[in-house]
């Protein structure tokens, strides 16, 4: 009887752990559709070195930027191949609302595998600005996924690169240019939990 007792504990503590992530996890997604207090592109880049005015000389100079912006574009146009991925910082942070990861391998996972869960995709409208150490990908998407159609996701990427431009060491996904949702630091948690989940488990086996 205490055997049963015990079991019946473990369930119900199990099932109300599973309860609080999956409603974390649903305001973390759900947010970016609806959401009273963040209006559609209220994301601002933040305020540090990387995203101050390109120098002048960096200006004379965008035969790099525009390279790896362009490698940036494939990933997410479903079009990236092993070069691409050469620019990723080995440290690099990935993040989208339903979840994180770190490492150029764990992002290589997504990037290559999202093509087989993605279908139909297009991307268009595609606007660039430029900072000293970062740059914003603007643009419209469609496409279709779990049985879902998609004929409009408008999207925010916030990519910073390290101090000399060589390297991509944190790409943020905003989808419909909205923050990523917080809740007193939760938000992170269920991401981070989720990107284990989904980006490594689930894109793995979409490989």
């Amino acid at each position: 009887f205490s055997s049963t007792q015990s079991m019946s504990r473990v369930f119900k503590i199990t099932g109300a752990i599973f309860g609080v992530y999956t409603g974390l996890l649903s305001l973390s997604i759900g947010s970016h559709w609806i959401n009273p207090f963040h209006k559609k592109f209220s994301y601002k880049v933040p305020d540090n070195d990387a995203t101050k005015p390109l120098t002048p000389s960096q200006l004379n100079d965008l035969d790099q930027r525009k390279d790896i912006e362009q490698k940036v574009i494939n990933m997410f146009n479903m079009k990236a191949t092993q070069p691409d991925l050469d620019i990723v910082d080995d440290n690099c942070l990935f993040a989208d609302p339903s979840g994180s990861r770190k490492g150029k391998s764990a992002i290589g996972t997504i990037i290559f595998a999202l093509p087989n869960i993605i279908h139909d995709h297009k991307m268009k409208d595609i606007e660039i600005e430029r900072y000293s150490n970062a740059f914003t990908l603007k643009f419209d998407q469609s496409a279709r996924a779990f049985g879902i159609t998609l004929n409009s996701l408008e999207t925010i990427v916030y990519v910073e690169l390290n101090e000399d431009n060589t390297r991509v060491t944190k790409i943020y996904d905003y989808w419909l240019g909205r923050p990523f949702f917080n809740g007193f630091g939760t938000g992170k948690v269920v991401r981070i939990i989720n990107g284990k989940l989904f980006h490594d488990w689930y894109c793995r086996m979409n490989l």
